[in-house]
């Protein structure tokens, strides 16, 4: 009878690795992309990092590439949902500080709490969503990062291409880090040998 237990508890720590890799790549890329993004170009390079370090990341898959593929999907997920996390967080922190200079410039107190609550209205009205959800759906109704590509070939914006070229980025990134997570590490994996027994 096989043990599974060995193979269990280093899959959950993979995923919990995969989890944790996902969320600084994801948050630093949307710190990145707040001032500097390339359309196509930023998912491939966010995908090939994640990849990569994946694939240096843990031995759980070595044998077995469905885990590898499972975790390369879940890291891509995490990755990408806090990627738009951490630029949720940027532009809204940009957009109620710039709310709070306006109370200034109009001679009323600068509040930040209040133009957080402007912010959230805003949201409201535009789409019946606060915070998160709210800006997404915002920021698809205008096209998302397409919006100066398509003002510049002077079409219209619309959610259709916001939430196509979101899902296309998304694909870029789990594709790419899939096949660095599946792709057997060509030296030892960085995880202890104690930690496999």
């Amino acid at each position: 009878m096989k043990n599974n237990n060995g193979t269990t508890t280093k899959t959950i720590l993979a995923a919990l690795a995969v989890i944790l890799c996902g969320l600084v790549i994801g948050g630093v890329a949307g710190f990145v992309s707040f001032t500097w993004y390339v359309l196509v170009l930023f998912p491939i390079g966010v995908g090939l990092v994640s990849g990569f370090i994946l694939s240096k990341l843990s031995p759980a898959w070595n044998r077995k590439p469905l885990p590898g593929i499972l975790l390369g999907l879940l890291a891509a997920c995490v990755l990408y949902g806090a990627f738009h996390a951490a630029n949720y967080g940027m532009s809204r922190t940009y957009l109620t500080a710039d709310m709070a200079l306006s109370m200034k410039e109009a001679g009323s107190e600068p509040d930040l709490e209040l133009a957080g609550l402007l912010l959230d209205g805003i949201l409201v009205e535009q789409t019946g969503h606060l915070g998160f959800t709210g800006f997404i759906l915002l920021k698809a109704e205008y096209g998302g990062m397409l919006d100066t590509l398509l003002a510049d070939l002077d079409i219209a914006p619309s959610p259709l291409f916001a939430w196509g070229y979101w899902l296309l980025e998304l694909a870029i990134i789990a594709w790419l880090t899939v096949r660095g997570a599946y792709r057997r590490p060509a030296r030892p994996a960085l995880v202890p040998a104690a930690a496999e027994g």
